[in-house]
């Protein structure tokens, strides 16, 4: 390959050889035909990968605790019952959302119109779970009745939190930063669905104590 031949033949800093191989890698794609990721892309390609793995194995432990906990007379409260629904939903939605990104990465589009996409999927994919999550306005009260302080965490700070990066690079605003506003919604929601399923496991082990 004379391309990576004169790489060692350029000179210079390692890191200069470096762009220089993402350059000949880049130019093949283009001349096969296939879409080429950006340098950017490429390195946030790992972390989605991984968020998505940790907000499955969230789903997972969901499940589980649903099957072994649960209350001694086998009726569920609202609350609990939003909870399990929520850890579920949200850790759907994040896999599909560190997803979304790889899949668009793929097609001949480009970067800052990937995560312009992305982001509106993933406040699509939000607002549905929102509004398809039965007795929503219930789960609300009763969570501001147990815990204000939860309450308060979880919609009134958290989920600006998610959403405003979100509808940033959707509109295309500072899209250098684009990647960052999408990986801070992801592991907000992320940290969201962990502590409401801390909230589900304390429910559960109290109810059993119970």
């Amino acid at each position: 390959m004379p391309e990576l031949r004169n790489l060692g033949d350029a000179g210079g800093a390692p890191g200069q050889g470096l762009h220089l191989h993402r350059a000949v890698i880049g130019s093949r794609a283009a001349a096969a035909g296939r879409p080429s990721l950006g340098p950017a892309m490429s390195e946030d390609i790992p972390t989605l990968l991984s968020i998505a793995q940790i907000a499955g194995v969230f789903v997972g432990f969901a499940a589980l605790v649903s099957v072994l906990g649960g209350r001694p007379d086998g009726a569920p409260r609202v609350l609990e019952l939003g909870r399990f629904r929520g850890v579920v939903g949200a850790g759907v939605v994040v896999v599909v959302a560190s997803l979304l990104p790889v899949l668009l990465g793929r097609y001949p589009i480009s970067e800052p119109v990937v995560w312009r996409l992305s982001c509106a999927g993933f406040l699509m994919l939000i607002w549905l779970l929102i509004l398809s999550t039965g007795q929503a306005v219930d789960v609300a009260r009763e969570m501001f009745r147990e815990s204000p302080v939860s309450f308060t965490l979880l919609v009134l700070v958290l989920e600006p939190v998610i959403q405003v990066p979100l509808a940033l690079g959707l509109l295309g605003l500072l899209p250098s930063l684009a990647p960052a506003f999408y990986l801070t919604a992801l592991i907000v929601n992320l940290c969201q669905a962990a502590f409401v399923f801390s909230q589900l496991v304390l429910s559960d082990a109290f109810s059993l104590r119970g």
